[in-house]
């Protein structure tokens, strides 16, 4: 299919080059080019993770109030401010 695009003048030159380096057309390296960077785009944006899973199959799931409690705690602990860690006790 013919279609009309507009390219820097660089990035033609370098396209070209690359054509006549390969023996090969100038469609040919902007179809590979293309399909190239759309091959790309369906990477995962992020690698998987590992869920780190507490507590026994079967039981309840901490409330709001309890895992900001534990957050609080955490917090406490991790910044040790005076008079704090005492009064979490």
């Amino acid at each position: 299919m013919r279609t009309t695009i507009d390219l820097p003048a660089p990035v033609l030159a370098r396209a070209k080059r690359l054509a006549a380096e390969r023996e090969t057309t100038l469609s040919a390296v902007v179809t590979e080019a293309l399909k190239l960077h759309f091959q790309d785009r369906r990477r995962p944006a992020e690698e998987p993770f590992e869920l780190i899973v507490c507590g026994k199959l079967g039981d309840p799931f901490p409330t709001r109030g309890q895992l900001q409690a534990l957050e609080d705690e955490d917090d406490r602990l991790a910044l040790r401010i005076p008079g704090l860690e005492d009064a979490a006790s």
